[in-house]
């Protein structure tokens, strides 16, 4: 009796599965059949590296859960059930967030080695248009040469800083003339502030300033970039990279305003290599060049705009961010601005502009930029890192070729560092004596 009725299910199971199979477009048993696949990896054979950490859904990680404006406070939180080192799937990667001041000092400096490499992924790759850029570029001899030219150059200030403060002045009184011009009616300052703020960070890396014009179509430029990298349809090409190639719009957007933003800034640095004098180097590029041709690494000039545009790019997106974002700060810290505007009144007056001759007696205004950097971080997550090799963060194994995510928010925001993190508070870069605390300190360091 038992025999029968195991082959009498077992036939009418079978009827059933052979009626599903004939009836059901081929379609759909190829997607249900992949995503029974797709599910059973994740469920049964993914290796989960001992690393604790959320879940997440098949193919989207946890994704869904991350809000998209600001999705490094989801991942912080993370941190409080999980632990400073946990494993996160983003997408098809599996993202290590690695947190704390001691794990995160060890990934920069004690075991650097071991996380030297960097991730370029679809649109990094997009941006950079064939350009060598320090900021990616994976651990080898040309990075860590590049690197150390990139820090000495740097510091090279020179004469050329007293036309950097010419230039600057010229253009933040234009900027003023401007306002006044406005007579206290409400405009939209946004796009002259960017170009202001590109134009002096072009004068301190190349000491010229360039036409409004071509500021603007550069500032224009990175807008638009910003909103396709951030846009979903380009976010997609990480996962399926294939698709750039099947007519991608967004993509190729990107592209086309990669080469615009290049055309823009490569005639600029080319000439300013057109006039080198190697006995009058006044700028950081001016220096880089000189130390690139006594290298015993063949450089061109790609290599020189890649690591000159890098600067640009890099310090006209920090610079305008950190002080967009400290403006609003200011007019709900009243108490904050009537010290700097009393420390400006005491020690340069309203009669002329600011040099950096200045610098040395403006300590609460320094230690307003540095509480600013360190409040907003402007990059919650520095770049990501590749493991170079298995190694060991926080107690836990981390595999070659590992994707770390540095958090410095999480960083910025530690009450066992800060004590009060969630308090804009300038006075903490002061020392007892209304000093700014060294370059040494523990607060400076990050």
């Amino acid at each position: 009796m038992a025999s029968w009725m195991k082959a009498f299910y077992y036939d009418n199971v079978s009827n059933k599965l052979t009626d599903l199979v004939e009836t059901t477009p081929a379609w759909k048993l190829v997607a249900g059949g992949s995503l029974l696949l797709v599910g059973g990896y994740y469920i049964f054979f993914k290796d989960r590296n001992s690393l604790p950490g959320p879940r997440g859904l098949p193919i989207l990680g946890i994704l869904p859960w991350l809000d998209k404006d600001l999705p490094h406070l989801d991942l912080s939180s993370y941190r409080k059930q999980y632990g400073d080192v946990l494993k996160a799937p983003i997408m098809t990667e599996d993202i290590i967030l690695v947190s704390g001041e001691n794990n995160i000092y060890d990934l920069y400096i004690n075991k650097q080695n071991d996380f030297s490499n960097r991730d370029r992924g679809v649109r990094v790759t997009a941006i950079l248009n064939g350009i060598e850029d320090i900021s990616i570029m994976n651990d080898h001899q040309l990075f860590r040469d590049s690197k150390k030219m990139t820090l000495r150059s740097l510091k090279t200030y020179s004469e050329g800083m007293k036309k950097v403060e010419d230039i600057s002045s010229e253009i933040i009184g234009e900027f003023l003339e401007y306002i006044q011009s406005t007579q206290s009616k409400p405009v939209d300052i946004d796009d002259k502030m960017k170009a202001l703020f590109g134009n002096i960070i072009i004068s301190m890396t190349l000491n010229r300033r360039i036409e409004s014009s071509v500021m603007e179509k550069f500032v224009a430029t990175y807008e638009k970039i910003f909103k396709i990298v951030l846009a979903p349809s380009t976010a997609i090409l990480e996962v399926f990279p294939w698709l750039r190639s099947c007519g991608n719009k967004a993509y190729k957007m990107l592209v086309n305003c990669a080469k615009r933003r290049d055309n823009l800034i490569e005639p600029i640095v080319r000439e300013a290599i057109d006039n080198f004098d190697p006995h009058d180097i006044k700028t950081t590029t001016d220096q880089l060049w000189h130390y690139m041709n006594q290298s015993n690494i063949d450089y061109d000039f790609k290599h020189l705009y890649g690591i000159s545009s890098g600067l640009i790019i890099a310090g006209f997106i920090t610079t305008s961010s950190t002080l967009y974002g400290l403006f609003p700060i200011l007019m709900s810290h009243r108490h904050i601005e009537q010290k700097i505007l009393q420390e400006i009144e005491h020690n340069i007056g309203f009669n002329r502009l600011p040099s950096l001759d200045d610098k040395a007696n403006m300590p609460y205004t320094e230690a307003t930029i540095l509480e600013a950097h360190r409040y907003l971080s402007v990059v919650p997550f520095s770049l990501p890192h590749i493991a170079v090799r298995d190694s060991t963060i926080g107690g836990y194994n981390i595999k070659k070729g590992s994707q770390i995510w540095p958090n410095i928010w999480g960083l910025h925001h530690d009450e066992t560092i800060w004590g009060d993190p969630e308090n804009f508070r300038p006075e903490r870069f002061l020392d007892d004596n209304g000093r700014v605390l060294t370059a040494e300190h523990r607060f400076r360091k990050w």
